[in-house]
């Protein structure tokens, strides 16, 4: 009898101990289910608050751009309201904290001589080589002896969407450095020609001491029209061309393309010229170009954003 109730309990005990294993192993496996799902939770908050806390582009700050150019304007070389475009740049680049470079020039124009000033500012890459991708815009305009021609799209437009890029490349980590050039003297004074006109970009080019170290230079100019067409550029690299197609495609914003095959002679021509791969993202069939009307009314918010975003986008293929 004795025997039997020990066996009875040796028994129990280990029918009790096996279920007390099993109850452990299934909460510690709850407890590992449970952790690995709250690691996941928060690493996948962390990435919705990094997305969250990245600038975006806005498209009301680079209207604004926009507009408080035009209210200097018109800005023609040499002059005085040219001189506030200039400052109001400047102040825009060292709200950034970022060093300022100026190249003042005195050249020969069908008007006399005339001072004009390139304005840079350089954001580091991350390889720390030297190597750069340029994103400019010229904020000359043109000169009209007799009328007041303000320039909103050409180009306030492209000076607005650098500024606005300013802050959003400054939080980001490319592998390469960025350059920002504006560019003075982009307008012919008289007929446009070899030597009456891109006098900025003929400067710059001309000053450059490694044509290697430059990987792509974009252009903007005239970018801030309602419902924009970018023209297909027939002078621009074929190779920057894809890229630009690849990232309105990846945006979704290939409605902002024209069926237009154009060769434009603009900034990105003296890049061209020394075997730099460059493009100029421009719509050129613009109604009122080089007329009294372009003013803010023809200005849309939502094309400047648009451009911002695709330029960026060509950024972000460039460095991969």
């Amino acid at each position: 009898m004795k025997n039997k109730i020990i066996i009875i309990f040796l028994l129990s005990f280990c029918i009790f101990a096996t279920l007390f294993l099993i109850s452990c192993e299934e909460n510690l496996t709850d407890q590992n289910k449970t952790e690995v799902s709250t690691k996941y939770t928060t690493k996948e908050k962390t990435e919705k608050m990094q997305q969250k806390n990245e600038l975006q582009f806005s498209r009301e700050s680079a209207y604004n751009h926009c507009k408080n150019i035009v209210d200097l304007s018109p800005r023609v070389s040499g002059t005085e309201s040219h001189k506030r475009v200039r400052s109001y740049i400047k102040n825009e680049i060292e709200k950034n904290n970022l060093k300022i470079i100026e190249d003042i020039f005195v050249t020969k124009t069908p008007i006399g001589d005339v001072e004009m000033d390139n304005i840079t500012t350089t954001i580091k890459g991350t390889e720390e080589n030297g190597n750069k991708i340029i994103l400019a815009a010229h904020y000359d305009s043109k000169y009209f002896k007799d009328e007041k021609f303000l320039g909103a799209n050409d180009n306030a437009s492209g000076v607005a969407v650098l500024l606005e890029l300013l802050k959003i490349v400054k939080g980001k980590k490319y592998k390469y450095d960025i350059e920002f050039l504006f560019l003075d003297g982009e307008e012919a004074f008289a007929n446009w020609s070899d030597t009456d006109s891109l006098y900025g970009s003929r400067r710059y080019v001309s000053q450059i001491k490694s044509i290697r170290k430059i990987n792509a230079v974009i252009l903007l100019d005239m970018v801030g029209e309602k419902n924009i067409k970018i023209d297909f550029d027939m002078n621009s690299s074929p190779e920057l061309t894809d890229i630009l197609i690849e990232a309105t495609q990846n945006l979704n914003l290939t409605s902002c393309f024209s069926k237009r095959f154009i060769a434009i002679e603009d900034d990105h021509m003296p890049f061209v010229t020394m075997g730099i791969p460059a493009i100029d993202i421009i719509d050129f069939e613009y109604d009122d170009w080089h007329t009294k009307n372009d003013n803010m009314e023809n200005i849309s918010s939502k094309s400047l954003e648009n451009v911002g975003l695709i330029t960026l986008k060509m950024l972000d293929i460039l460095n991969k």
